[in-house]
């Protein structure tokens, strides 16, 4: 049996490119495939290339290219819809509903799909309980620049029954 698929959210692939965090998202980078196939999405992706410099397209293919990447299908689009859905209607997250992104909302999804865990810079964007942080500890991503400067990053697992419980609560199948 291979390695679990582990996602990396947009903001990790971000770091990647910014001169002072360069080095230290190699290393993570690095650690993390000792655990993990580290895949990436489409939609990370879209975000990373849309409005960017035409100058370091280049640059960011190169390292985006390094990566296997999960397509978005239609499941990932059914799941993706039925969470949005969930965090709405669920008492635990309805509060902060409208602040998860759809692009969270997606890459999310592609975990459920795939049973892969995200590795993020942002746990607040995979509400608890639908995701749990995982023990696993990698390095801070550290700046060069700025001497205690870092960015903690985290290791979400898909909490697939917790969801399904919810799917059959706020988003019933059709008759």
């Amino acid at each position: 049996m291979g390695l679990k698929f582990a996602i990396l959210d947009t903001n990790i692939l971000d770091y990647g490119f910014k001169p002072e965090y360069a080095k230290s998202v190699s290393e993570f980078i690095e650690a993390l495939s000792k655990d993990y196939d580290i895949v990436t999405t489409q939609f990370s992706r879209f975000e990373l290339f849309r409005g960017m410099a035409s100058a370091k397209i280049p640059m960011a293919k190169s390292f985006f290219d390094t990566f296997s990447c999960f397509d978005i299908t239609g499941d990932v689009f059914k799941i993706a819809a039925a969470l949005s859905t969930c965090y709405k209607n669920d008492e635990t997250t309805k509060s902060r509903a409208s602040s998860f992104s759809d692009g969270d909302i997606i890459i999310g999804a592609a975990g459920f799909v795939n049973d892969a865990v995200i590795i993020t810079s942002d746990l607040n964007d995979f509400p608890r309980p639908y995701f749990t942080e995982s023990s696993r500890k990698y390095p801070n991503l550290n700046s060069t620049k700025k001497k205690n400067s870092f960015i903690a990053v985290g290791v979400l697992e898909p909490n697939v029954s917790y969801l399904n419980e919810n799917i059959s609560k706020h988003y019933p199948p059709t008759e």
